[in-house]
C-alpha cells in the first residue's frame, strides 16, 4: 500500500514538551528509559533427565523464578539491575537459566536521589521486568526444548527488595 504524500508523522521524542509546557519539560517524569540490556545469560541442561514428549497443545508447567533487583545510582541516572534464576519444570524441560537485564533511566528533571530509588522500586522494575520475560521465552524457544513464556506476575512483593548503591 503506497503512502499519501505529506501525510508522515514524526516520531515523538518521549520527553518532547507539551503545547503549553513553558519550561519544557514533557511529560514532567523527572526519568526517561534510555536503553535496556542483556548483562549476563547462563543456559544448561540438567544432565541424566530425559523429558517427556510434548503433547501439540499449550502445558502448564511450574516455573520456579527467584528474581533480585538492584540500583547503581549513578550522577546522569541509574542502572536497574534485574537478575532471574528460571527453572522449568524438568518433565518437559530439563534446563536451568541465568538471566541478568539491565535498564538505564536518565534524569530529565529534578529528582532526589531517594524519590529515584522509589521509583524504582515499583514502576522502574514494571518496565523493565517485560524484557526479561522477552529474553526467557526467546532464548528458550530457540533450544531444542519448547518455550519457557513467564506469565505477567505482580511485582509489588519486590518493593522492599531492591538494593541500591552509590556509583563507584
Amino acid at each position: 500500500m503506497a503512502r499519501k504524500p505529506g501525510k508522515t508523522k514524526e516520531p515523538v521524542p518521549l520527553n518532547a514538551p507539551k503545547a503549553g509546557d513553558p519550561a519544557g519539560q514533557g511529560s514532567g517524569m523527572p526519568l526517561a528509559l534510555e536503553r535496556v540490556a542483556l548483562r549476563e545469560l547462563s543456559y544448561r541442561e540438567i544432565p541424566g533427565v530425559t523429558p517427556a514428549p510434548v503433547p501439540n497443545e499449550l502445558v502448564q508447567m511450574n516455573i520456579a523464578l527467584r528474581i533480585n533487583a538492584a540500583v547503581m545510582l549513578l550522577p546522569e541516572g541509574c542502572e536497574l539491575r534485574l537478575d532471574a534464576e528460571v527453572v522449568p519444570d524438568s518433565t518437559y524441560q530439563p534446563i536451568e537459566m541465568h538471566i541478568a537485564v539491565s535498564g538505564y533511566f536518565r534524569r530529565v528533571g529534578e529528582i532526589s536521589d531517594e524519590a529515584l530509588l522509589e521509583f524504582l522500586k515499583g514502576p522502574g522494575v514494571r518496565i523493565v521486568f517485560p524484557y526479561l520475560r522477552e529474553l526467557v521465552s526467546s532464548t528458550t524457544g530457540r533450544g531444542i526444548f519448547p518455550a519457557v513464556w513467564i506469565d505477567p506476575i505482580g511485582l509489588g512483593m519486590m518493593a522492599g527488595s531492591v538494593t541500591a548503591k552509590p556509583a563507584p
